[in-house]
């Protein structure tokens, strides 16, 4: 809402709206901004950005127009025509003008701002009071207070509420372009890890598991040899887990970080889990990256990666993987249930299309695909 004449924003409001301003970061963002900075203006809307070095605005938020106004002020280049932000980037940065006292009426109705898109989209917005504020990454943060044409002009007192607010909301907006980076990165590796063929996760300072993509979370859920508890990973056997201990340690030490590897233990006669920890930095912080080995798993992986990369088919594939873990040509025919002849064509063919002669060639080849 915007401050009737002859009423002002409290002092204690005034505290209270800086809280609420710092409140923002995390939470909303900068979209919770402009109706928090319209009501220290005394407006009845605000428009916000954050414009980088080139003056093109990267954010933009407004309390009062929406979200196609938004995208047309930046999609048609309005804000290469706004007059009222053309006049704010002549004054001293960090300070908020009155801008009926540089910008008259009549200059703003015959700008291509006013028509091109104010009028454009039948609003009345005719008053500003308007403010730049230099931030570290060279680009600045662009705010302007509106009123309509039939509301009282801007005083000197709505200048100053939003004058004082220039070095917190330069705090404020750095702050979440710092938090907006890392959760921009952290989705990034968290989407890179989700698309490994291999099962991953990576462990927080604290021991707790951060994040675990989907490979990891379906090995967790069998809970055999490894298992989730209060988001810590547990290992079965004990002596297992104590070991997995001293290598979570060592690789969470923020000078000489080392990590390790060791076998997990499933049950019946499943071959085990391998469980390598590497130490990874992440801001000042050290973390983990947990990858766990399936054979069971790998096996596909590395199969369809056979057939990809050399166009074996599904049966060749599957014969040169029993070979290079150490099956003979008898023990092949017997698995898959034909001759020893056939079975040795599609070795032949499996050698041929890899590039190798032997079995031990074949075997190097397939451990050096990635799982």
């Amino acid at each position: 809402m915007f401050w009737p004449q002859g009423e002002q924003v409290t002092s204690a409001r005034k505290a209270k709206l800086v809280d609420e301003l710092y409140d923002t970061i995390g939470n909303e963002g900068f979209a919770a901004l402009p109706p928090l900075l319209a009501e220290a203006g005394g407006g009845r809307s605000c428009s916000f950005q954050v414009i980088d070095s080139g003056a093109k605005p990267r954010v933009v938020e407004s309390s009062y127009f929406n979200s196609q106004m938004n995208r047309f002020y930046v999609d048609e280049g309005i804000y290469r025509h706004d007059i009222w932000q053309r006049q704010t980037d002549r004054a001293p940065r960090g300070r908020a003008l009155n801008l009926l006292e540089y910008v008259s009426d009549a200059d703003y109705i015959g700008s291509r701002f006013y028509q091109g898109m104010i009028r454009h989209f039948g609003d009345d917005t005719g008053r500003c009071l308007g403010m730049l504020i230099p931030i570290a990454n060279g680009g600045l943060i662009g705010i302007g207070v509106h009123r309509a044409f039939k509301d009282r002009p801007y005083e000197d007192s709505d200048v100053a509420a939003l004058d004082g607010l220039a070095p917190h909301l330069e705090r404020i907006v750095g702050t979440q372009l710092r938090l907006n980076e890392v959760q921009a990165s952290r989705s990034t590796w968290e989407a890179a890890l989700e698309t490994m063929p291999q099962a991953a996760l990576v462990i927080s300072p604290g021991c707790t598991v951060a994040f675990a993509n989907a490979r990891a979370r379906a090995i967790l859920r069998r809970s055999d040899g490894l298992r989730l508890i209060q988001n810590r990973l547990e290992l079965t056997v004990a002596a297992e887990h104590e070991r997995y201990a001293r290598c979570l340690h060592e690789a969470l030490r923020r000078e000489g970080a080392r990590g390790g590897a060791l076998l997990v233990s499933r049950s019946g006669a499943r071959r085990p889990y391998s469980l390598v920890v590497h130490p990874f930095e992440a801001g000042e912080r050290t973390n983990a990256l947990v990858l766990i080995g399936d054979p069971d798993g790998e096996r596909a992986s590395r199969g369809e990666l056979l057939r990809q990369l050399y166009r074996l088919t599904g049966a060749e594939a599957d014969v040169a993987l029993m070979v290079s873990s150490g099956m003979n040509v008898e023990d092949v025919a017997n698995h898959r249930g034909v001759t020893g002849a056939t079975a040795k064509t599609l070795l032949q063919r499996a050698y041929q299309k890899t590039a190798v002669s032997k079995a031990s060639e074949l075997a190097r080849l397939v451990a050096e695909l990635p799982a």
